[in-house]
This record gives C-alpha cells, structure tokens and sequence, in this order.
C-alpha cells in the first residue's frame, strides 16, 4: 500500500497520540509496556519511510 507524505505524517502523529494514551492508562504495567513498545516501532518504522521518501525525492 502506497502512502503518501501526508499520510505516513498523519499516521505518525495518530501513534504517538495512542502513545500518550497508553502511558495514561491504567492498565497492567506489562500490557501497557507491550502497548507503547508496539506504537513506537510503527512509528519508527513510518518515520523510516518517510526520510526514504524524502531521500528519493532530492536524488532524482
């Protein structure tokens, strides 16, 4: 699936938001560390995308 800028950003800030929610939580400790451990690789991941889409966009 293709994402654009925009949608990888808006991604991004949706995980970090479900970060914030998760810290606030309460839940058990465990769950809620799997929780945040979870959104922040998405958002990794998201982020590393979006630096080689910047990447590609400047070498061409």
């Amino acid at each position: 699936m293709m994402m654009t800028k925009r949608e990888i950003r808006r991604r991004i800030k949706l995980y970090k938001e479900l970060i914030k929610f998760c810290q606030r939580a309460k839940i058990n400790e465990c769950k809620k560390a799997i929780n945040i451990w979870y959104w922040k690789q998405k958002v990794e991941n998201l982020s590393a995308l979006l630096s080689d889409k910047n990447n590609n966009k400047k070498s061409a």
